[in-house]
């Protein structure tokens, strides 16, 4: 089993409601160095960059590869949590 971390989506604004599939791409490095390995992700949505209340459930994604601390998840949030307020 991988490492656990833990992703923050910051700045994503809601205006109509997205498809139930998304894809989220990104890059984890770790003292600045790009990691090459497999690992745990779990993804939430918030109201608040800073203190805001979790819009909707926790995803998890297992054994997710990285390659030069590049990956790619399939993210499938519930239609509710994007009601057109900030995200």
């Amino acid at each position: 089993m991988g490492n656990k971390f833990a992703s923050t989506l910051t700045g994503v604004r809601g205006q109509m409601p997205l498809g139930m599939d998304n894809t989220f791409q990104g890059q984890l490095k770790e003292s600045g160095i790009p990691q090459s390995r497999t690992v745990d992700f779990q993804f939430a949505l918030f109201d608040d960059e800073v203190g805001g209340a979790q819009a909707g459930s926790t995803l998890s994604r297992d054994s997710v590869d990285l390659v030069d601390g590049l990956f790619a998840v399939s993210l499938d949030f519930d239609a509710a949590a994007f009601n057109g307020e900030a995200r």
